[in-house]
């Protein structure tokens, strides 16, 4: 079996802070790594940033090749047509942002599946609503998005703080508020640095 497929029992699950982006194949395959990893114990927290959806569409080809190799390792759903899909990222950060946090990663992983699994349009608000709708049913897709717009505003001022912080690249996983591990990595990667923060935390309580 393929290393990125293989893992052991995981140890306790950190909080994951994503920097990622609807938009984007590596952070689409960063969150279903990171629930080989940890399961239904995973506890990710949203921060936006915002691609720029022409550089995916200039790199298609080449970007095309290596995600659906990584995909393939990772058995992961991936529809080719995904890349050139329409999407409003800041709308999507926006509907992200109004999920409960023990919604986060449930409401991330049916979006990343309606964009790189159906190659779903996300391009206005009726579509991300469709598509939310769908596995969580018209009420909660009502609820996340009402407010959307007057969210845009946070998805601004996180994406401005990510590049400021030096941010240029995405997926970035943040363990802890701690560990920082970035672009794509293997479940075991998630697993060895969630080790390293579950030691360093029993030996805070010992002092």
């Amino acid at each position: 079996m393929d290393s990125l497929s293989s893992v052991s029992t995981p140890p306790p699950a950190p909080t994951v802070r994503l920097l990622g982006d609807i938009a984007c194949p590596w952070s689409y395959l960063t969150l279903i790594s990171l629930h080989r990893a940890f399961g239904q114990e995973l506890r990710l927290e949203w921060h936006p940033f915002v691609l720029e959806l022409r550089d995916l569409v200039r790199q298609r080809t080449r970007l095309l090749e290596a995600v659906n190799r990584y995909a393939r390792q990772l058995e992961a759903p991936f529809a080719a047509a995904a890349l050139l899909a329409p999407i409003d990222s800041r709308r999507v950060h926006a509907t992200l942002l109004a999920a409960a946090p023990d919604q986060v990663a449930a409401v991330a992983a049916a979006l990343f599946e309606a964009r790189f699994a159906q190659a779903s349009a996300l391009s206005d608000r009726h579509a991300i609503e469709t598509a939310l709708a769908a596995k969580f049913g018209a009420v909660y897709a009502t609820t996340l998005l009402a407010g959307s717009t007057a969210r845009l505003e946070m998805v601004d001022r996180a994406d401005r703080a990510a590049r400021i912080a030096g941010v240029a690249e995405i997926p970035v996983s943040v363990l802890d508020d701690a560990y920082v591990i970035a672009g794509l990595q293997p479940p075991e990667a998630f697993l060895g640095l969630a080790e390293l923060a579950a030691v360093a935390r029993g030996l805070k309580e010992r002092k």
